[in-house]
Order: C-alpha cells, then sequence, then structure tokens
C-alpha cells in the first residue's frame, strides 16, 4: 500500500513538471484574436497538422498560439500562428484555436484543478 501511495505521488509529481517545462495548449472554438480588436496580424502562416503545429509553436518566438478554419482535424490545413495576447477568442464560426499557457501559469491552473476535485467535489 504505502510503495503504490509513493508511486501514485511521484507520477503526480512528474506530470507537474511535464506542465511547468512544457506548458499546455487549450482549446477553444473561435479565432484567437486581441482582446477589444477584430483582426489582428499572424507571426507565420503555414500548412501542417495541429500536432506539427503545437511543436512549432514552442519553437516560433513570440508564439501564444494559433488558429484554424474549420474543427479539429488530423489532416494538413492551414495554420495561423498568433503572438502573445491574442487570448480572446472572436465569435468566428467555423475556426478552432489552441492557446498556449506558459508552464507556469498552466501549472497554477493545475494545481487549482486538482484542488477543487480533491475537497471541493
Amino acid at each position: 500500500m504505502r510503495t503504490r501511495m509513493l508511486l501514485q505521488y511521484e507520477k503526480n509529481e512528474l506530470k507537474r513538471d511535464i506542465v511547468f517545462l512544457k506548458g499546455c495548449f487549450e482549446q477553444r472554438e473561435g479565432r484567437l484574436q486581441m482582446p477589444g480588436s477584430g483582426a489582428s496580424e499572424d507571426l507565420l502562416v503555414e500548412t501542417m497538422t495541429v500536432q506539427e503545429a503545437m511543436a512549432r509553436c514552442h519553437t516560433l518566438r513570440g508564439c501564444g498560439g494559433f488558429c484554424f478554419q474549420g474543427d479539429m482535424t488530423t489532416s494538413a490545413v492551414t495554420i495561423h500562428f498568433k503572438g502573445f495576447g491574442h487570448e480572446a477568442v472572436s465569435a468566428a464560426v467555423g475556426w478552432t484555436s489552441f492557446y498556449f499557457e506558459h508552464g507556469e501559469r498552466a501549472l497554477i491552473k493545475l494545481l487549482a484543478q486538482q484542488y477543487q476535485a480533491r475537497f471541493c467535489d
């Protein structure tokens, strides 16, 4: 029993470390844009899969997320990479967005969710 508890603790710590180091993406409906503005400039526009876009966003300087026209897919689509600050999502119908949260912010969100699940539900 004690070994199982220690392994569970280590597993949770590892998940937290990964979130802190890599950050995470949050999928949203609509198109990423600057708060209070209509259109916004793209950092880069390329055709690739969503998985490739996630990897590219990590290496693209200033990338705060990306969006594409259409529903979630495993096929290649035209990806619009957006800079930091593009956290608002427009009411654009038919767009899917992935907002990138850096490690510290993502870890705080994860810890809050774990706390809620353990102590408040």
